[in-house]
């Protein structure tokens, strides 16, 4: 039966702290991959299974005479974004695509389009606005957002008197 020397002793404490010592440093660079590299990715896996965005777009309603004359009703259109970063194509092929459909949309957002030729510009909402035929004609060039709106459009005036 051997006997335990203090060699021995001394040889299991040296690999007892060395195991120790390796299985904290794999978990520190377990920790340094999961906070310094995918970190971020993480954060923004986390945050999107907190948060969603939902917007909800009001109905405008109609207003009625006593008998049913239509005094105002709701006018739904679209509202056009570019946003440069997504661009496949360059500005001046997009807003000739853009004119095809709707013509007046160069003279209509020449001051926006000014704005928009700046580098440090990187979004830009135009005032033209399209119907639902002109918004799914230019609905698949990237770079391009649409945003439904509505307006109340007041009908022709109507004296009592």
């Amino acid at each position: 039966m051997p006997t335990n020397t203090p060699l021995t002793e001394n040889n299991r404490s040296k690999i007892i702290l060395l195991t120790i010592y390796f299985c904290f440093i794999v978990i520190l660079g377990r920790l340094f991959y999961w906070q310094i590299i995918k970190g971020q990715e993480l954060r923004d896996q986390a945050t999107s299974q907190i948060y969603k965005l939902n917007t909800i777009f009001p109905e405008q309603g109609e207003i009625l005479s006593s008998d049913g004359f239509p005094l105002s009703l709701g006018y739904t259109y679209y509202s056009l974004s570019l946003y440069k970063p997504n661009f496949q194509q360059s500005l001046p092929q997009i807003l000739s695509e853009i004119s095809s459909v709707e013509a007046s949309f160069a003279t209509e957002n020449a001051t926006f389009l000014d704005k928009f030729n700046n580098p440090a510009q990187k979004w830009m909402d135009f005032i033209s606005k399209f119907d639902h035929d002109q918004m799914q004609k230019l609905q698949s060039i990237p770079g391009i957002e649409f945003t439904l709106k509505t307006s109340p459009t007041l009908s022709g005036k109507r004296s009592g008197y």
